[in-house]
């Protein structure tokens, strides 16, 4: 009996939502098709902890695989490190699931190699989620995006681009996102916009970028695949894991009071998820083109892409996630600050 293997790169996934998302991709390996999952994260000695967890759990664990890779989404030379190690293992792609991100605080790190005009450690913190929770996931899916096309036309399956997003998205102020700006030397300088500045407001934005940059890549860029059944072609899709507050994404809090709340109170709302909710929701994102029972050469089921999931059913969208001036604006900025061409051929 032929042996197939998933290969599923899944970044920022040694902790909370992410690492419960890889044990439940870790759970879809059978003796006829093996799970290669690669955990992308800034920590790898945290990975490596991780990486044995996950083989613990493992129900089928003689037939699967983790590998550790370090990553800063960040960082645009780790980007590019991530990839060329990808690429130089000669080995495939068929799932990339986009799920690190950060919430502002005062913690928030600056990213690398991207200048900020503001001295107030609030406002970078501010500024600079927008380019990690976009840019830095907008930049990896583009520079793996020739990987995933090459691995599933090789494989006659599909390969799967997965959007970790929020419902905040909903949320952003109104008007064109406040874009950061380039420079004369070649850099960006992140911008802010003071009307709408808080956290909440720059979380969200960042959020509705990631809408936007799955409807424009579904719709103008992987257009071999729209409303036709077919295989050996790349899909994206959107997914939200709902209110988490247990996942701890802004940091635990030194004031003692914001602590109780995050780790008592917010749990008990009506619409807080658990982090097994959480990843349920994202692993039904995951799964919504597996091959049928028949096999993955199955040419009658139809592809979903450019969909959004929520509590694991594909949900209508906002009408500004998909506007085409706002998507078309945003692209022509996120192509021009990678410096990437040839995306759409």
């Amino acid at each position: 009996m032929a042996t197939l293997t998933r290969n599923i790169l899944v970044t920022g996934a040694n902790r909370g939502l992410g690492l419960a998302l890889c044990e439940r991709l870790l759970g879809l390996a059978t003796p006829v098709t093996r799970v290669h999952l690669t955990i992308a994260c800034r920590d790898t000695a945290a990975g490596q902890q991780a990486a044995a967890q996950l083989l613990t759990a493992a129900a089928n664990a003689e037939h699967v695989q983790v590998t550790v890779r370090r990553l800063d989404v960040a960082d645009p030379a780790s980007i590019s490190e991530l990839v060329a190690e990808l690429e130089a293992t000669r080995e495939p792609l068929h799932l990339l699931v986009n799920n690190a991100g950060v919430y502002p605080t005062g913690k928030t790190r600056k990213v690398v190699n991207v200048a900020v005009p503001s001295a107030d450690e609030n406002e970078i913190a501010i500024e600079n989620t927008f380019l990690t929770n976009y840019l830095g996931a907008a930049s990896l899916t583009l520079r793996l995006l020739p990987l995933l096309r090459r691995s599933a036309s090789a494989d006659g399956t599909t390969a799967e681009i997965v959007m970790v997003g929020s419902e905040l998205y909903k949320y952003a102020p109104p008007g064109p996102i406040c874009l950061p700006m380039l420079t004369d030397a070649g850099g960006v300088v992140a911008g802010v916009d003071e009307a709408s500045f808080s956290a909440q407001n720059a979380y969200a934005v960042s959020k509705l970028a990631m809408m936007q940059f799955t409807h424009y890549l579904h719709k103008h860029v992987l257009p071999e695949h729209a409303s036709q059944p077919s295989r050996g072609v790349v899909t994206i899709n959107a997914c939200t894991p709902g209110f988490v507050p247990a996942t701890n994404m802004a940091g635990k809090s030194k004031v003692w009071y914001e602590r109780i709340v995050s780790t008592y109170l917010l749990p008990l709302l009506p619409f807080a998820r658990t982090i097994d909710q959480g990843a349920d929701s994202l692993l039904a994102c995951c799964r919504l083109n597996e091959p049928a029972a028949d096999g993955p050469n199955d040419d009658h089921k139809e592809l979903i892409s450019g969909a959004y999931v929520k509590d694991g059913k594909v949900v209508a969208t906002s009408p500004r996630s998909q506007d085409e001036k706002e998507a078309r604006r945003l692209w022509e900025w996120t192509i021009a600050v990678l410096g990437i061409q040839g995306v759409d051929s």
